[in-house]
């Protein structure tokens, strides 16, 4: 819980950091990109990508683009 707590914390920090160079886009963007191997592993760590499957496809895709 207290690593999490400082994650959170390192991510506002380096947001707010880079906020004068780059866009709100761009910060999003790279963010996705650092969590997507971190939870890639995370997911092959406990089962593999078919964990994810749901028989509720289309919310789990209504929920991603509203993100």
């Amino acid at each position: 819980m207290c690593l999490a707590m400082f994650m959170a914390a390192a991510i506002d920090v380096s947001v707010k950091a880079v906020s004068n160079d780059y866009g709100t886009p761009q910060i999003v963007l790279l963010r996705c990109l650092f969590a997507l191997p971190i939870a890639l592993l995370l997911c092959h760590r406990d089962g593999g990508l078919g964990t994810l499957l749901t028989p509720h496809w289309q919310w789990q895709l209504l929920r991603g683009l509203l993100a």
